[in-house]
């Protein structure tokens, strides 16, 4: 923590000298403070040579969290567009080196640490790119990858998310360790079926060395043909339980895969739908009109080979309509508070909810009826007025 308290200091020295200087821009701060922050990089970081990888990586992270904070006041500073700020470029290359350093040990500890520091996207994905830079086998779960992930879609920041969602769930370092894990469930299905046959041979052969020359089994193979059986009923079972259980993951809430999909494919992006569908319910709730997503999201989740589903609430109303109402009872929805925090949150960071715009047609409507009647009121009243002689 001497790392975070020693910038800190810089910082505050920084801001001495801004009082005493009243012709340095804030641009002219931030780049003094970037340079501070370089300067500390260089002697803490990459001079200093730590006993352990343990303590350089609790070094590392001190300095990677003072880059956040830096970060956090160039983008309150910057309004317009602060991620091709070059302090922000600049910034992300001295995040990318440290992490690319050979004596830093980075790994999911290490990562999970710097998710939670909730970065911007741009330092997000020099984060990720820079952690699959360290081996080609890397890849991140999908608990570890929801954790920016749930910070995107409270931002309502939604194509960066899908973003996100293609570096880690839908990459293909993903999907290969996702095949790697069917192949080793292979390997060990098959290993189990060699071991139970081997046990089951070496049984007989010991107490029942008998029946390995008396035909026992009814064919030509004898017991062989027994062993024969048991494995293909084993092999049967597999493949049915595979059949039934990975199609579990074919339907999720709003999404599903596209039609002609091999389970083979369900397995690999059940993870990434998940994330989708995540994504396409929120854009619903803000920007979509009566439970539909807007174009833009729904045409590249469909790119993805996934195929978005009706909504819930269109499929009810038309079977009220068919219903004629029938076992249908009006109710006012349920409050979520979780829900009613979000809405709060997207309006302080700008995010607004497309209404329905019949509803502001009506209340337009309302207000136009009222002042007519208003108007005609004062009309009556004029004319109960007797004009003075």
């Amino acid at each position: 923590m001497a790392v975070g308290v020693s910038y800190v200091s810089a910082l505050s020295s920084c801001r001495l000298q801004s009082t005493f200087r009243s012709s340095m821009s804030a641009d002219e701060l931030s780049e003094q403070r970037l340079k501070g922050l370089t300067t500390l990089a260089e002697k803490e970081f990459f001079s200093e040579k730590q006993g352990n990888s343990d303590s350089k990586s609790e070094v590392a992270f001190d300095i990677l969290n003072t880059c956040k904070v830096f970060q956090d006041s160039v983008y309150n500073s910057d309004k317009l567009d602060p991620e091709n700020n070059p302090l922000i470029k600049q910034s992300n290359k001295l995040i990318e080196k440290i992490l690319k350093n050979k004596e830093l040990k980075f790994d999911d500890e290490l990562l999970g640490k710097l998710f939670r520091l909730q970065p911007h996207y741009p330092t997000l994905k020099t984060i990720v790119e820079t952690y699959y830079s360290r081996s080609p086998d890397a890849y991140i779960d999908s608990d570890m990858a929801m954790i920016p992930f749930r910070k995107l879609v409270w931002d309502a920041d939604f194509q960066r998310a899908l973003d996100y969602i293609e570096l880690t769930t839908g990459s293909k370092r993903y999907f290969e360790h996702r095949r790697s894990l069917v192949k080793r469930y292979l390997w060990y299905f098959g290993g189990s079926m060699a071991g139970l046959v081997g046990t089951i041979h070496l049984i007989v052969t010991v107490y029942f060395p008998e029946l390995l020359h008396s035909g026992t089994g009814g064919t030509r193979y004898g017991i062989y043909g027994i062993y024969a059986m048991i494995v293909s009923y084993f092999v049967n079972c597999g493949f049915l339980a595979t059949i039934s259980f990975s199609s579990k993951g074919m339907e999720n809430g709003s999404l599903l895969f596209k039609h002609g999909s091999m389970p083979w494919d369900w397995y690999c992006k059940v993870d990434q739908m998940k994330m989708c569908s995540k994504v396409l319910e929120a854009d619903a709730a803000i920007h979509g009109m009566e439970g539909f997503a807007t174009r833009e999201i729904v045409s590249r989740i469909s790119s993805m080979g996934f195929d978005v589903n009706e909504p819930e609430q269109e499929v009810m109303m038309r079977q009220y309509w068919y219903s004629s109402g029938e076992g249908f009872v009006w109710v006012e929805p349920d409050l979520d508070p979780a829900e009613l925090e979000w809405w709060d949150h997207l309006d302080k960071v700008g995010v607004k909810k497309f209404w329905d715009p019949d509803y502001d047609k009506l209340g337009q409507g309302e207000e136009e009826e009222n002042t007519v009647e208003d108007e005609e009121d004062e009309g009556e009243e004029e004319d109960l007025i007797l004009p003075e002689k």
